[in-house]
C-alpha cells in the first residue's frame, strides 16, 4: 500500500484576502452549475462556504460577544446573570452559534447594563437562528 504525503503551507492573510480566495474558490462551481454540471453534494458545499464568506465579512465589520466581554473583562456567567439567560445560550452566541433575535437582545441589555454602554444587535456580530 502506498504511503500518502501532504505538505501543508503556512501563510498570514487579512479577512479581505480570505474573503477573496472564498470568492475564487466560488467562481469554478458556479461555472460548472451554469453547465449543469453539479452535483447535490457541489451545492451543498457552495452554499456552505457562501454562508460561510457571508460571516467572515460579518465578523470583520463588528465586534463579536466573545471580544466585547474579553475587552470590558465580563464572564459569561456574569453576562447570563445580568441577561437573566441561561448559561449555555451565553455561551452559544459567545461561540457564534445560531441565537435567536430574544435571547441575543436579552444578551446585549445585559452587556449594557453590566458595563454601562449603549450597543445594539446592529453593533455586534449575530449569527441569527433560521428564521429570524
Amino acid at each position: 500500500m502506498m504511503k500518502r504525503e501532504e505538505t501543508l503551507v503556512s501563510f498570514t492573510a487579512t479577512h479581505s484576502e480570505i474573503i477573496a480566495l472564498g470568492v475564487a474558490i466560488l467562481a469554478y462551481p458556479r461555472y460548472l452549475a451554469t453547465q449543469g454540471q453539479i452535483t447535490q453534494e457541489q451545492r451543498t458545499v457552495m452554499q456552505l462556504l457562501d454562508s460561510f464568506q457571508r460571516r467572515l465579512a460579518l465578523q470583520a465589520q463588528r465586534p463579536s460577544l466573545r471580544l466585547l466581554l474579553e475587552r470590558h473583562h465580563v464572564s459569561i456567567n456574569d453576562l447570563a446573570r445580568a441577561s437573566e439567560i441561561e448559561v449555555l445560550l451565553v455561551w452559544a452566541m459567545y461561540v457564534g452559534r445560531p441565537t435567536t433575535r430574544e435571547d441575543a437582545q436579552a444578551i446585549v441589555q445585559g452587556l449594557n447594563r453590566l458595563c454601562n454602554t449603549r450597543y445594539t444587535l446592529d453593533d455586534i456580530s449575530v449569527v441569527f437562528a433560521s428564521g429570524e
